[in-house]
């Protein structure tokens, strides 16, 4: 089998799917040369790139609490309105991650690993770990890629702020053609279509609603980018979640379950897999 790329995806805690689409990737034998992730995909991403087994991924997810990760800024939102760069200061989930990731070099890590975050004022891409931007540690790379605008603030690197790489691409399989992978096994976790027209998502308040809006934007580019992949080798992975909630830390298993069940529902007995 030739060099196969993995796509993780943004979405929230949703992005947990990513542990059971790694399980299942496991369990058929499939090799994977290259991590490239986004948002709560570039965390997974950095997990396995550093050496990272499924079991402890799955412990930490399933430890995980809102406290762990969310602060809310009520004080510093009183204190600057309009102008507060987001609801939540972000120290915690800083901290989080740079407690969690096994190795904070992207020299050091066992596999290749690109995340990519957004830079503000140009907007333009930026893929950490790629040539040239790889001496930025993988914590600081992956926080900027999780920086949801209005939600958590971007992340100063270098003199420039960089937000959510979800703004450009949320599944960045050009990426990995451009690398040239020869198989991409990429995992989208962006909001799924309404089932029925009548269908009302429940909102809970503005960061849903930053959230859902922030998911639908992002599916809408996808669909736009993957137009030019149809005769590319790209395996794509739709896990079904029963919360559209970006936030919903009671689902965690359950979206651990469905993104494993959804790998091993498209990646067994594929056709691009017979034919690697």
């Amino acid at each position: 089998m030739g060099k196969v790329a993995v796509v993780l995806s943004g979405g929230g805690l949703r992005g947990l799917a990513h542990i059971g689409a790694l399980r299942a990737i496991r369990s058929l034998g499939i090799p994977i040369h290259e991590y490239i992730g986004t948002s709560m995909g570039s965390l997974i991403c950095s997990l396995a790139a550093g050496g990272m087994d499924i079991e402890e991924m799955e412990r930490h997810a399933l430890a995980l609490r809102s406290e762990d990760i969310l602060d809310l800024g009520l004080l510093h939102m009183v204190r600057k309105g309009l102008g507060a760069s987001s609801l939540y200061r972000g120290e915690t989930l800083h901290q989080y991650i740079e407690t969690i990731v096994p190795i904070d070099s992207f020299k050091l890590l066992d596999k290749p690993l690109l995340v990519n975050s957004v830079e503000l004022s140009r907007g333009e891409e930026v893929y950490w770990g790629s040539e040239g931007l790889n001496d930025v540690p993988v914590h600081e790379a992956v926080y900027a890629s999780c920086a949801v605008p209005g939600i958590f603030p971007p992340s100063k690197i270098g003199g420039s702020y960089y937000v959510d790489g979800g703004v450009g691409t949320n599944v960045p399989v050009h990426v990995a053609r451009q690398r040239n992978a020869d198989l991409i096994i990429a995992v989208n976790l962006g909001l799924p279509a309404l089932s029925r027209p009548d269908e009302v998502p429940e909102q809970k308040g503005i960061l849903d609603i930053i959230l859902q809006s922030n998911g639908l934007m992002m599916r809408r580019i996808l669909q736009l980018q993957l137009r030019e992949f149809y005769e590319y080798p790209l395996i794509l992975i739709e896990p079904h979640f029963p919360s559209r909630r970006m936030f919903d830390f009671g689902e965690t298993d359950r979206s651990i379950r469905a993104g494993e069940r959804a790998a091993l529902n498209v990646l067994r007995d594929h056709p691009l897999l017979a034919l690697a």
